[in-house]
């Protein structure tokens, strides 16, 4: 079992790799990411 904080907003991406679909992409918040938008970083 995996208990993983995820992030309202967040992206992810999955890839086909070798047949199964792989994460190359998990959690992202590029829109949040710079300081004065630290405040609107919530969690699921």
């Amino acid at each position: 079992n995996v208990a993983l904080a995820i992030m309202n907003t967040s992206i992810h991406r999955l890839h086909p790799i070798g047949g199964a679909w792989s994460p190359v992409m998990f959690n992202a918040i590029p829109h949040l990411e710079i300081p004065q938008r630290h405040y609107a970083q919530t969690y699921v």
